[in-house]
């Protein structure tokens, strides 16, 4: 397949590695923006335009429904795709961001709701890769270490709940469809070797800090930019 990059070099020593993350969470901040000027009917993906407005199966899940909304939404892409971002390469995280999206929102048509909106179905489409490739990558919830495996089984008993009993207007559906394709790429780039060695021991713990790493390597991104500039 075309959109692999098997020598992407993700290192923490890459001066090409940028964060297209950032970058994404910036302009879908900026669409957000735009919702507040021309109203956010124009940005949502429904059954009545999908045929009429095609160009809104991409606009609607850079867009949101409101502030809270599109806080919970950035703040969980930032936390899941930079970590996938660093794993995959920049060029293969920009183009399975865009298509998981697309191929989400094709199945409006055929799913119960009217319409949708929101980036939330790609960020379980990340969220599923993740599973895959880093299944024992730890996150901690109130103190409580949760693996990356369990917490997508987490938020998938969740959403089928939610699809039998909908408590709210959460497009549960397409997270389950965002999870499952996540969970498929997941494996071919397991088997391309981008995943974790689940039975090594003793790791290094530089492998293990990639968090903390993306935060820092950001901040200098940063401080090199304002240093360059005053130059």
């Amino acid at each position: 397949m075309v959109f692999i990059y098997e020598n992407v070099d993700t290192s923490k020593d890459s001066k090409d590695f940028f964060y297209v993350t950032v970058y994404l969470s910036l302009f879908m901040l900026f669409i957000f923006l735009l919702e507040n000027v021309f109203g956010v009917n124009n940005f949502v993906l429904s059954k009545s335009n999908f045929f009429s407005k095609p160009y809104l199966i991409v606009l609607s899940f850079l867009s949101h429904n409101g502030l809270q909304h599109f806080l919970f939404n950035i703040f969980s892409f930032l936390l899941f795709g930079l970590l996938l971002e660093k794993r995959i390469g920049s060029k293969n995280f920009l183009f399975l961001f865009f298509i998981s999206g697309i191929l989400i929102n094709l199945f409006l048509p055929l799913s119960p709701y009217n319409a949708v909106i929101g980036v939330s179905g790609v960020v379980f489409f990340i969220i599923g890769m993740l599973s895959i490739l880093r299944p024992f990558f730890v996150f901690y919830f109130n103190f409580i270490p949760i693996p990356l495996f369990f917490l997508s089984i987490i938020y998938a008993a969740n959403d089928i709940l939610n699809v039998f009993y909908p408590s709210n207007n959460v497009a549960s559906l397409f997270h389950i469809l965002g999870l499952i394709f996540g969970i498929i790429v997941g494996f071919y780039f397991r088997f391309l070797g981008y995943g974790d060695d689940i039975f090594k021991k003793n790791k290094n713990e530089k492998e293990n800090d990639d968090l903390d790493f993306i935060v820092d390597d950001l901040v200098k991104k940063v401080d090199d930019k304002i240093l360059e500039e005053k130059r």
